[in-house]
């Protein structure tokens, strides 16, 4: 019985796949279909078709095109098993990451929303417990492999994990127009814990604490700058507040205002502690709203 013979053409229509990858497959000889000597063109028997078919199932699975080809044309059955224990680990990462991701989606959408609401206001509300990463000082990235797996991890798991701005408190206090300052990068407990982000050495905790929340706005790329906080500072003064602790924030969203000026939004978190005089005024509209 003669074998049916199909064109690439009509092997990416059948198979919903398209033709460059077919060319791809060839030219990394995974699947090497018969060349009509007359015209050049790659002809495809069924079981061509059939090995197009399982590089797929194995790419499902995980598997690089050069790990299929070992796994179609040299493994043996246990060689076979023992990858597959590994693809294995390897989706239960990405099934991980993904719900991670969706999470780090919706949180994402909560910060964008709270913008309009809290841009230049002020407020009560707990900041996250967290596990940091140094990321940069003073305008530096740090490179060590520390610092390079922190990165790789949060690269894979933005925006759940976000860069994080810290100002020391004894520099606000003493030097208000300081423009040092320290980028981390973050992940909330406990998912810091399911990604190991806390088990790298150079990584440390800030526990969750009530803090003074307001949101910021910055024009263009001008650099952070601990003036951009004065007006929270003066809100802590005249309110019987003390700042406690360093200062930590994060970018939320970068966007175009209606002059076509590039415009970012900064969350911060000022950690306060009252004393027996407080008494808050209201120096913005919607001042104490949550």
């Amino acid at each position: 019985m003669l074998m049916a013979k199909y064109q690439i053409g009509k092997v990416s229509e059948l198979l919903g796949i398209h033709q460059q990858t077919l060319r791809y497959y060839d030219t990394n000889e995974l699947v090497v279909p018969y060349r009509d000597e007359s015209n050049g063109h790659r002809i495809y028997s069924i079981y061509d078709i059939y090995k197009v078919t399982m590089r797929k199932q194995y790419q499902n699975l995980g598997c690089t095109v050069s790990e299929t080809k070992k796994i179609l044309n040299e493994y043996s059955i246990r060689e076979i098993v023992q990858h597959l224990t590994q693809s294995e680990e390897r989706l239960k990462k990405q099934i991980l990451y993904n719900k991670l991701n969706w999470i780090g989606l919706g949180t994402f959408q909560e910060r964008i929303k709270r913008i309009p609401k809290h841009l230049n206001r002020f407020s009560f509300r707990t900041r996250p417990a967290r596990w940091h990463h140094i990321h940069s000082k003073n305008g530096q990235l740090i490179n060590n492999p520390n610092t390079t797996k922190a990165r790789q991890i949060a690269m894979d798991l933005m925006p759940l994990c976000v860069y994080t701005f810290k100002f020391d408190y004894g520099e606000v206090e003493n030097n208000p127009q300081s423009e040092q300052n320290q980028w981390d990068i973050t992940i909330v407990t406990p998912h810091a814990e399911k990604v190991e982000f806390d088990s790298i050495s150079s990584s440390y905790f800030i526990d969750k604490e009530t803090c003074l929340y307001t949101i910021l706005k910055q024009l263009e790329t001008y650099p952070i700058k601990s003036s951009m906080l004065q007006p929270a500072l003066d809100y802590i003064k005249q309110n019987n507040l003390k700042l406690n602790g360093n200062i930590y924030g994060n970018l939320i969203l970068n966007g175009l205002n209606n002059q076509g000026e590039n415009e970012r939004y900064f969350e911060a978190w000022l950690p306060v502690e009252t004393t027996s005089n407080y008494n808050p005024t209201v120096l913005y509209e919607n001042n104490q709203r949550n």
